[in-house]
């Protein structure tokens, strides 16, 4: 083979390799798409949070504007919260539920009364009446769950305050401290342990710690956990200990029980006082003067003639 026949020979070869070596250059030159990174995952996280959020809080901004302009409607949170009843949605959900048992009542009854009575208008001044009086019942219902949930928050502050007392002796921070109160007294103080859970949410939440407190000591009326919640605050405000303070506050509600049950006793003894008089005195004048009563009427009847 002749030396121009190589020649030959090589230029075919490299024509041939051109194009694979152009549609390799292209290849090379396409951007590789890259697999998201764990910031965007998050970010993307982040928003989806933030929706859902947003979602939330345009469901439940009515209530809290109802809340703002109605003193009634704000006093019956109020009172729901008193309860254990915390969140908004937990509060409507109840409300709507109360209303429609009252409304559904209502039109049974009216449906009742249009069928018994010939008057329309008598059945439903009366189901109106029914509706009221329901209106009425379930908000004196309410309070009074409020008031015996309050009073045993006031009864479970005593075993709170030594619990207290003894974990923070052993060394833990107060976060820590809230947590294990709420684990392990949930069966001794179910309701103290339930409200120093929402701190302890909020606290994990990211809020700041006597900022937590702050709301919780608002949201009661039970003196004495209102008291222990206003010194834990104190102390993570200012860092200093708490072991004084609660044991004077211990004291300080022994002797407000203490007292509590003496004006117990001393009711007791003046209604056990108004019993004896209205019940044994009429019996006693009966046994003691009845036959001094029946001897005098004899005599009498035998002056008279009888």
């Amino acid at each position: 083979m002749e030396s121009w026949h190589l020649l030959i020979l090589a230029c075919l070869v490299m024509i041939g390799a051109v194009p694979a070596l152009l549609m390799a250059s292209r290849v090379e030159e396409q951007p590789k798409v890259a697999p998201p990174a764990p910031h965007k995952q998050q970010r993307a996280l982040e928003k989806t949070v933030r929706r859902k959020r947003a979602l939330q809080g345009m469901q439940l901004e009515p209530w809290k504007q109802l809340r703002r302009q109605y003193q009634s409607i704000d006093e019956l949170a109020r009172q729901f919260r008193y309860c254990g009843i915390n969140s908004a949605a937990e509060q409507t959900r109840h409300l709507i539920i109360a209303l429609g048992s009252a409304l559904l009542i209502t039109l049974c009854v009216w449906a009742v009364l249009l069928s018994a009575m010939s008057s329309a208008v008598n059945a439903t001044l009366y189901s109106a009446a029914t509706l009221i009086t329901l209106l009425i019942a379930m908000n004196r219902t309410l309070k009074s769950r409020a008031g015996r949930r309050q009073q045993a928050l006031e009864d479970e502050s005593l075993m709170l305050i030594q619990s207290t007392r003894m974990l923070w002796r052993v060394g833990l921070s107060m976060p820590k401290t809230l947590a294990i109160l709420c684990d392990e007294l949930r069966h001794l103080t179910p309701n103290a342990a339930s409200e120093l859970r929402i701190a302890v949410k909020r606290i994990d939440a990211g809020q700041a710690q006597d900022d937590a407190l702050q709301e919780l000591s608002n949201n009661t009326v039970a003196e004495g956990f209102r008291e222990y919640l206003i010194i834990l605050r104190q102390e993570s405000a200012s860092g200093g200990g708490i072991d004084a303070a609660l044991q004077e506050l211990y004291e300080v509600l022994q002797s407000r029980r203490k007292t509590g049950l003496q004006e117990m006793v001393s009711k007791t003894s003046a209604n056990m006082s108004i019993v004896m008089m209205l019940m044994m005195f009429p019996s006693l004048i009966i046994v003691i003067g009845g036959p001094g009563f029946i001897a005098i009427s004899k005599a009498l009847a035998t002056l008279n003639g009888g």
